[in-house]
């Protein structure tokens, strides 16, 4: 505390993942091209359960069953741009809002990329 390094994990603690992912989508993604795109996305994860979590509560282990689970739905490729997404949006409420938190997805394996369609030669 004396060097200036202290935060409290309070704010954290109080904030849910749904409410970070609903003020990103107000204060930051209308600065993005890929506005409605991205509006859509984030919406549709304002919904799931991860989101009911507390900031302080988003671990590696509960990234990683997300992870698994939308791994039986949808494709890797998918899943690894809604990590991202994630990261990218842990990152920034670090930076701006003062959210303090390691962000889990630094410890997260990402799912193998899926294999690059060769184009046809005719």
């Amino acid at each position: 505390m004396d060097k200036g390094s202290f935060s409290s994990p309070v704010l954290a603690e109080r904030t849910t993942f749904k409410e970070v992912v609903e003020r990103f989508i107000k204060e930051v993604t209308p600065t993005m091209r890929s506005l409605s795109e991205d509006t859509f996305r984030l919406k549709k994860l304002s919904k799931h359960p991860l989101c009911k979590l507390s900031m302080a509560a988003l671990t590696s282990t509960r990234i990683a069953e997300y992870r698994d689970k939308r791994l039986k739905t949808v494709s890797s490729g998918t899943v690894i741009r809604e990590l991202s997404y994630l990261s990218s949006i842990i990152n920034y409420s670090r930076r701006e809002w003062g959210i303090n938190i390691t962000n889990p997805l630094l410890l997260v394996k990402k799912p193998a990329s899926p294999p690059r369609k060769m184009p046809s030669v005719e």
